[in-house]
């Protein structure tokens, strides 16, 4: 008889796996564009390159649709299509030929790691139990980091096309333990109204304990009891939602608009122009990376991210 905690663990590994693959997509770029620049077997100009740097931030933009979709189909089917945007983003890289394969790729990497992000957030605040939450929810952006800083590692020795085949690994998997382990999830199947699969699922992950009934009864009675016909106008304005929505926007521009994209993606460039030794660069380049997603790892913004995160996906 498998205990709860450890259905719980296996649930959790999903969203850790595909936080690998998703840490691999953000300094993919780097990569992308450090390889090309070396070899000719694709031109590449600096408009390009620009593109190939920044368009899956363009392309994420969708992703904030993800909340309402994982609403209407539940996070099961969302986790699976957000992952299945991942696979396919790497699959594209492995088989591109051309840059315009490339870029397509690259729009799949930002629509699939930010859908990741947001399904991620939200189902293991509602799977796992709170005193394992936030260890779990952290150690999600401690592997994004470290399949960031992987991919920069790897791109110093290995061609572009096979990093992208070993971080298509980990969501591959991610998607067979989702398809094959996922319960859908007991709060949203209160939200639908669907209580007694509600009751079921839950005790399927956090066992028959008081503490965990408490929560069960909490949970069914909050459903319950709350306004289904109140209008979206009055949910956007309510304190719950858009304080955590404002700390989500502040916390992101901080992040954005502090320079540390650019140095992600152009290392190579940057370096360049302070020394002609190419063993420093690769070097130089290694190490920006690894110091940057280990400050990452230890930013309260991050964790503070996290959980606004889940809370306001939740609402929606």
């Amino acid at each position: 008889m498998i205990s709860p905690i450890i259905r719980q663990l296996l649930i959790a590994l999903s969203s850790q796996l595909a936080a690998v693959s998703v840490g691999g997509l953000i300094s993919y770029p780097n990569v992308l564009i450090h390889q090309l620049n070396s070899n000719d077997t694709m031109e590449l100009d600096l408009d390009t390159s620009s593109w190939i740097g920044s368009v899956d931030g363009l392309a994420g933009i969708p992703s904030i649709l993800m909340p309402t979709f994982m609403q209407w189909k539940g996070r099961k089917l969302a986790f699976l299509v957000s992952c299945s945007l991942v696979a396919v983003s790497w699959i594209l890289a492995y088989a591109a030929k051309s840059i315009s394969l490339i870029i397509m790729s690259e729009c799949f990497h930002g629509l699939g790691s930010h859908s990741v992000l947001i399904v991620s957030s939200c189902s293991m605040s509602e799977f796992i139990e709170p005193k394992y939450r936030n260890s779990l929810m952290g150690s999600y952006f401690i592997l994004q980091s470290l399949g960031a800083s992987s991919v920069v590692i790897l791109g110093q020795y290995i061609h572009w096309k096979t990093i992208s085949l070993i971080m298509l690994v980990p969501v591959v998997i991610a998607l067979l333990n989702v398809l094959f382990l996922w319960p859908e999830s007991p709060s949203w199947l209160a939200f639908k109204g669907r209580y007694a699969e509600c009751e079921k699922n839950f005790k399927w992950l956090r066992g028959n304990g008081e503490e965990a009934n408490d929560e069960l009864r909490q949970l069914l009675s909050a459903n319950k009891e709350v306004n289904v016909k109140e209008t979206l106008r009055k949910r956007l304005f309510r304190r719950d939602f858009y304080i955590p929505a404002i700390l989500m926007f502040v916390l992101l521009n901080m992040m954005y608009w502090s320079g540390a994209e650019v140095i992600m993606i152009y290392p190579k460039d940057l370096l360049g122009k302070t020394t002609d030794d190419a063993a420093s660069v690769s070097y130089g380049i290694i190490t920006i990376n690894v110091a940057k997603f280990k400050q990452l790892d230890n930013s309260s913004d991050y964790q503070e991210m996290c959980s606004c995160s889940s809370h306001v996906h939740h609402l929606q």
